[in-house]
């Protein structure tokens, strides 16, 4: 079974940090065995921006971050803005999950943002 990888997408996007999650986890590379699925996702998925001046379109929601075994926030776009509660919830439950299963790289603390 192929290891499940989420990149959460945060519009303005930084292009490099998404680059090297989908390079690393993404792209198949022939006469290397296929040890991952991996897909993006977004709080609203639809045509995000880029901080390199262009849009990027992410098909899939928050949902794809409890299908997946390793969860990547690829950037936060500005580190005094605070995720909205559903963001950090979707966040925190992927993290519940377990460390052993599941990678949760966040610059934000989700915890502190939450709204009961």
């Amino acid at each position: 079974m192929l290891h499940r990888v989420a990149a959460l997408v945060t519009p303005p996007q930084s292009t490099f940090e998404l680059r090297g999650l989908a390079e690393v986890f993404g792209i198949d590379h022939p006469g290397v065995e296929t040890r991952y699925s991996f897909r993006s996702c977004a709080e609203r998925p639809g045509a995000l921006a880029a901080k390199a001046g262009y849009r990027m379109f992410v098909q899939h929601g928050l949902e794809i971050l409890s299908e997946a075994d390793s969860v990547f926030v690829s950037g936060w776009p500005d580190r005094k803005a605070h995720p909205s509660s559903r963001l950090a919830r979707a966040v925190r439950q992927a993290h519940e999950r377990g460390p052993h299963r599941r990678h949760v790289l966040w610059r934000v603390r989700t915890r502190r943002y939450e709204t009961p």
